[in-house]
C-alpha cells in the first residue's frame, strides 16, 4: 500500500451558523420569541413542541467570531507540513443563522480569503438556514408572503454562489461536478446536489429535497438527482471515488433528531437512485458529506434510505482499501 499517493485532501465543514454583528437584533427578538412559546407549550403540556423552541433557540444563536480564527489555524495544521499537494473545502450549508445578506457576505469574504491564501478552492453550498429572510420563513410568509417567497428565490447566497464561479450557470437545478484525476487516471469526481426546498414550512421545520429551490427548479422536483444519475451510469473512464456533498444527509439513524422532522423527504429515492448506477454495481464507492444534524452519525444497515445502497456495496480487496483510503 505504500506505493500508492494520496489524490487530494477534502475538507469538509458545515452548519456555521454565523450572524454579523448588526444582524444579530433580529436574532435576539427571535429568540426572545422561541423562549416565550417554548415556555408555553412546556406549561400546557406540550413537551416536544418546547424542546423544538429550545433547539431551534440554540440554532439561531450568534456565531461566535473566534470560530474562524479557531478554524484557520485548524486548516494550517492539516496543511503544513503534512500536506503540500490539493486541498479542497466543502462548506455543506447553514453558514449564516437566518440568512442575513451581511452575514452572508462577511462569511463568504472571510472563507475565500483564506482559501485564496493557501492556494484552496473552496465550494460553498446552500442550507436551509441560509434560505431564510433573516426571520422564520413560516411566520415571516403570513406577514409578507409574497416578499418571503421572491426573497427565498432570489436570495443573495444564491445569487453570489452562481457569481462565484464555483458552479456552472445551470446550478442548481443540475448539480454542479469537478474532478481530480492523477498521472495514472485514477479519478475522483465531487457532485455538488441541492437539497433545499423554498416552501417556509417545509423549511422552517429543516425538511429537505432535492432540485426544488428557487425559481430555478420549480416545478421540477428531482432534476438534480436525475442528472447525477445519468453521470454516475457513464461508463466510469477510470473514475474510483465518487464523492456526493449535500446539506440534509441521505440517511435518518441520527438518534438525536425527531425523523417525523429534519429529514430528507426523498431521501430512499437517492438512496434506491444511486445503488442502481452503473458506478455502483461496478463497485466504485461513493462518499457522502453532509451536515444539518449537528451530529456525526455513520450510516448503517438499519438506516432507513440506505438499506439497498449499502446491500450494493461489495467489500473490496485489502491493497484497494488502502488505495482508496489514501486517495481520499
Amino acid at each position: 500500500m505504500d506505493d500508492h499517493e494520496a489524490l487530494i485532501q477534502i475538507v469538509h465543514i458545515s452548519d456555521l451558523h454565523f450572524q454579523a454583528e448588526n444582524e444579530s437584533y433580529q436574532g435576539a427578538c427571535e429568540r426572545t420569541s422561541l423562549r416565550a412559546w417554548g415556555d408555553h407549550f412546556e406549561r400546557i403540556g406540550w413537551p416536544k413542541w418546547a424542546a423544538w423552541c429550545k433547539d431551534a433557540r440554540e440554532n439561531i444563536g450568534s456565531g461566535e467570531p473566534e470560530f474562524i480564527d479557531e478554524f484557520e489555524r485548524s486548516l494550517d495544521k492539516l496543511m503544513t507540513p503534512v500536506w503540500k499537494d490539493k486541498t479542497w473545502l466543502v462548506q455543506t450549508g447553514d453558514l449564516t443563522a437566518m440568512g442575513g445578506h451581511v452575514s452572508v457576505r462577511e462569511m463568504n469574504k472571510r472563507l475565500g480569503s483564506i482559501c485564496t491564501s493557501r492556494n484552496v478552492r473552496m465550494f460553498s453550498m446552500y442550507g436551509n438556514h441560509d434560505a431564510w429572510p433573516r426571520a422564520f420563513p413560516a411566520m415571516a410568509a403570513l406577514a409578507r408572503p409574497f416578499i418571503v417567497w421572491r426573497s427565498l428565490s432570489t436570495h443573495d447566497q444564491l445569487t453570489w454562489l452562481r457569481e462565484s464561479g464555483c458552479f456552472h450557470d445551470t446550478y442548481p437545478v443540475n448539480p454542479a461536478f469537478v474532478t481530480a484525476k492523477d498521472e495514472r487516471t485514477h479519478l475522483l469526481e465531487l457532485h455538488l446536489v441541492d437539497t433545499i426546498t423554498n416552501h417556509p414550512i417545509l423549511n422552517t421545520f429543516g425538511f429537505g429535497l432535492t432540485g426544488t429551490f428557487g425559481d430555478y427548479a420549480r416545478g421540477r422536483p428531482g432534476v438534480q438527482l436525475k442528472q447525477l444519475v445519468k453521470r454516475l451510469d457513464e461508463p466510469s473512464g477510470g473514475r474510483c471515488v465518487s464523492v456526493i456533498a449535500c446539506h440534509h444527509p441521505v440517511h435518518d439513524n441520527c438518534p438525536e433528531v425527531n425523523r417525523y422532522q429534519m429529514r430528507l423527504l426523498d431521501a430512499q429515492v437517492v438512496a434506491d437512485s444511486l445503488a442502481g448506477t452503473t458506478h455502483a454495481r461496478e463497485g466504485h464507492p461513493t462518499i457522502v458529506l453532509c451536515g444539518h444534524y449537528h451530529a456525526c452519525h455513520p450510516l448503517s444497515v438499519s438506516s432507513t434510505g440506505c438499506r439497498r445502497f449499502l446491500a450494493m456495496r461489495p467489500w473490496r480487496s485489502a491493497p484497494d482499501r488502502g488505495r482508496l483510503r489514501r486517495t481520499t
